[in-house]
């Protein structure tokens, strides 16, 4: 988190891996598709990298079904795994949503009201639910109705000074113990590839902090689980 170094873990074996999720059992949980109109739910073993499917989140050809969950964040409170959904089929048009952790069913609550590209989504610890969105050079900051999906607008800025490119935020995620928001982003101008992690400043107008370039294609991000704040035995000695 302060440099943005990255080690390689493994592969899942799924393509379009754009959302992650850690759960309080313990499990990491991926949106992914299996194709170009099927959005999935993945499990990912955290110390291997390697997937497996936990189902079918949407497919676009049926009724009010998604074919891409751009955004995924947990509330470990109301044990409720929250989506930013696109490419909707029916009256849906980028719905939050609510997946079943266990059989990848997708409910929609409602629509956010706006577009643009990354859809990151994270809740802080206070039970409020973030939602960003980048178009052209332009990032805007969302809190989202958790009970109707309904945006409202926390500040906008230009990414153009971000990077030499400008950036394209991805994923959201706050840190479990300083609450800071973190942000994955991509190079904003067409042919360059350098991705970075960022943390995202909540005031108005918002603002970034570059921790330091990653791997290219950076996108998912989620924090695991938080240290523990009970001494060691060696503290306890001391």
């Amino acid at each position: 988190p302060n440099t943005g170094q990255m080690q390689f873990v493994g592969t899942p074996g799924f393509n379009g891996m754009t959302a992650l999720a850690y759960l309080d059992d313990g499990r990491l949980l991926a949106a992914g598709i299996q194709d170009n109109e099927t959005s999935i739910l993945v499990e990912i073993n955290p110390v291997t990298g390697e997937g497996s499917l936990i189902g079918v989140i949407g497919n676009f050809n049926n009724p009010n079904e998604c074919a891409r969950i751009a955004g995924l964040t947990y509330d470990s409170v109301t044990d409720t795994l929250y989506g930013l959904a696109r490419f909707c089929s029916g009256d849906l048009d980028r719905p939050l949503v609510t997946i079943n952790t266990e059989t990848a069913e997708m409910t929609p609550i409602g629509e956010v009201g706006f577009r643009g590209g990354g859809s990151g989504l994270a809740i802080r610890n206070d039970g409020t639910l973030f939602a960003s969105s980048t178009s052209n050079t332009v990032f805007s900051l969302f809190t989202l109705n958790r009970n109707t999906g309904a945006s409202t607008l926390v500040g906008t800025m230009q990414t153009n000074g971000v990077t030499n490119g400008g950036v394209v935020v991805g994923g959201l995620a706050f840190h479990p113990i300083t609450q800071e928001l973190f942000a994955s982003s991509n190079n904003a101008e067409v042919g360059l590839t350098d991705s970075y992690l960022l943390t995202v400043d909540e005031s108005v107008p918002p603002s970034f902090n570059v921790q330091g370039q990653t791997v290219n294609c950076f996108d998912g991000i989620v924090f695991g689980e938080a240290a523990s704040n009970v001494p060691t035995l060696s503290q306890w000695g001391l």
